[in-house]
Parts: C-alpha cells; sequence; structure tokens
C-alpha cells in the first residue's frame, strides 16, 4: 500500500508530499533496504529489484519530491510538465523544487522515519546512488545520527552512481540545467535516456523513456543541479560505513584512492548490460547486492 508523507518546504509555508510503500517481511531479522530511483525516473524503474529483495527483506521504495506520486507541480497543459501517472488517485499536489543531493536525501529520511526503519542500507541508482553515499558520508547529512534523529543508515549500495567526483561528468550536468528547464515536449530526455540503453540490452525501456520525458522541466533541471553541484569527493573522503559500488558498461575510476579506509569500499562492475543494470541483469546484480550484505553484516543479512 502506498502511503505519503509531507516535509517541510524549506522555510516556507509549502509542503512536499513524499509517496512511499514498505513491503516484504517486517521481522524476517534480515536488514531493512531502501530503494532510491535515478534522475527522473520514479520507484517503478525500482521494482524488478524490490521484487526480488522483498522475498528477504523489508524493502521501503519511494517516490523522490517532484518525481511519480510525490509530483510538485500541477499540470499546466504543455507537454512533459506535471503528467501525472495513470494510477494516481489524487491532484497532482504542489511543493518545492530540490536542487541539492541534501534536499533530496532529506526525502530519503523522512519516509524511512515514517516507516519505522533505522539503520537500513540505502540502495540508489544513478542520482539515487548520489543520495546513497550522502546518506553515509555527509558530516552535516539530514541521514547522519544527530539529537533527536536516532534514524542512520548502516550502509549503501550505489548502482552505476551518476558521476561522483569526476569533474568532466560534473561539467555535463552543470551545463544541462537550463536546456532541460526548458525541455517541456521531453525529447532531449528521451533523447538521453535511450543513449544509456546499449545495442545489446534486451529489456523494453520505452515506460522509462516516457517517465523521463514526463517529469517537470524544473524538477528535472534540479536534479541536474544537484548531480553537478554535489562533492562527491568529500563524500567518499568522510565515508565512515560501508558501500558497495556496482558499475555498468563504464566505471568512474580513483574511487577507492578516496577513501582513507579502503575496506570500507568495495567495487564491482556487471557484464553486458547498460546503465539500467539493476533492471537488464538483476540475475548479476542481486547476488552481488546479497553477498556484500552477508559478508558486511553477517550470514543473516
Amino acid at each position: 500500500m502506498s502511503r505519503v508523507l509531507r516535509t517541510g518546504g524549506g522555510g516556507t509555508a509549502r509542503t512536499n508530499p513524499i509517496s512511499y510503500a514498505v513491503s516484504g517481511p517486517s521481522a524476517s531479522g534480515t536488514a531493512d533496504l531502501v530503494l532510491v530511483h535515478g534522475w527522473c525516473c520514479d520507484r517503478t524503474a525500482m521494482t524488478t529489484l524490490r521484487e526480488r529483495l522483498e522475498k528477504r527483506h523489508r524493502v521501503l521504495t519511494l517516490d523522490l519530491r517532484g518525481h511519480g506520486q510525490s509530483q510538485e507541480f500541477d499540470e499546466d497543459g504543455s507537454v512533459g510538465a506535471g503528467a501525472r501517472r495513470v494510477d494516481a488517485d489524487q491532484p497532482a499536489p504542489t511543493g518545492t523544487v530540490a536542487t541539492s543531493i541534501a534536499q533530496f536525501s532529506s526525502d530519503v529520511v523522512a519516509a524511512c522515519e515514517a516507516a519505522g526503519l533505522r539503520s537500513p542500507v540505502v540502495i540508489g541508482h544513478s542520482l539515487g546512488g548520489l543520495i546513497a553515499l550522502d546518506a553515509l558520508a555527509r558530516a552535516d547529512s539530514p541521514l547522519r545520527e544527530v539529537p533527536g534523529r536516532p534514524w542512520q543508515p548502516a550502509g549503501a549500495v550505489l548502482l552505476d552512481p551518476a558521476p561522483i567526483a569526476r569533474e568532466k561528468g560534473k561539467e555535463f550536468w552543470a551545463g544541462q540545467v537550463d536546456p532541460v528547464s526548458q525541455d517541456h515536449t521531453g525529447d532531449l530526455r528521451r533523447d538521453f535516456a535511450r543513449s544509456l540503453v546499449l545495442p545489446t540490452d534486451r529489456v523494453n525501456y520505452d515506460q522509462i523513456v516516457e517517465v523521463m520525458a514526463a517529469t517537470h522541466p524544473q524538477v528535472a533541471a534540479g536534479g541536474a543541479n544537484a548531480m553537478a553541484t554535489f562533492d562527491g569527493a568529500q563524500a567518499l573522503e568522510q565515508l565512515a560505513l560501508p558501500a558497495l559500488i556496482i558499475h555498468a558498461a563504464t566505471a568512474e575510476r580513483g574511487l577507492e584512492q578516496l577513501v582513507p579506509d579502503r575496506s570500507l569500499l568495495t567495487l564491482g562492475r556487471t557484464v553486458g548490460a547498460g546503465h539500467f543494470h539493476h533492471i537488464e541483469v538483476p540475475e548479476q546484480v542481486v547476488p552481488m547486492i546479497t553477498r556484500w550484505l552477508e559478508n558486511t553484516f553477517g550470514t543473516n543479512a
């Protein structure tokens, strides 16, 4: 069952509705997991993983602020601006635009606290991977343990994350902020989404492409800015909890050199799949996550 909570609007009177759902056994003795989708996607992009992981774990999925059923804008009549999912039974709400990874992180912590999760492993794809890393490494992150907020993640899994420390990657996203904000037809995002799929990929990604194209342009621009401005190098330098990074067709080099305690960072890579490898080759991704959980947190993880 989907639930909606409302988070603060960053000093304004507006609130940010966050739609989330919890599935899987609640008393399995295994680690709780949080699945965080990528840029301009929604939680349906994590369905393949959820269906496999919820057999042993309690799993929380959510739509980040402005995405899926947590949309921030009313439909303004233009294609690709605030288009609602067909199964949404509520009018598209209004909130604030997230422009930083920390703001997106606040959505995750709010959903986890509302669902009663206290020490989950955060698994994020693409943009969601940066959010998962922020959960572990930012000293001032809302996801870190602070007085009055006992919630803290146990670890993180980054699935083909957006650029973490590579400057050219950050520059690319900085250059996309303005064009994406004007992409009312969604064509720019359609082309970008299709460029992430390898010619050898076998899954039909039409639905994901159209979801990415339908996200409100201002929400998309906010996500682009978040990826451009996130200090991933500092996050790795502050890493104090275990993390697993699973790259796909390409891999960002030198990340392990940024981590003071290299035992905290595990690197992996899938074979024969593009950016959406968690959908394309779950038979590779899920065993890698499961083995890492067991090795890191014990056989009951």
